[in-house]
């Protein structure tokens, strides 16, 4: 998430606007051509998750 911001504050500092989703489109298709879903959800699968940010819903 703290890229995604870095990446945002780039855009500012250019005044464009909007490059989150923009952002987000491309990283997708970069992942697509690199990975299959089945590699996807292995990847996500077999990383502990980032314990850094508080932020979001508490786990049950």
């Amino acid at each position: 998430m703290d890229w995604l911001w870095q990446v945002e504050a780039a855009a500012v500092a250019r005044r464009e606007r909007s490059v989150v989703s923009r952002t987000v489109r491309l990283a997708l298709r970069e992942l697509k051509a690199r990975m299959s879903p089945e590699d996807v959800i292995e990847a996500l699968l077999s990383r502990e998750p980032d314990r850094t940010n508080s932020r979001g819903r508490p786990q049950q």
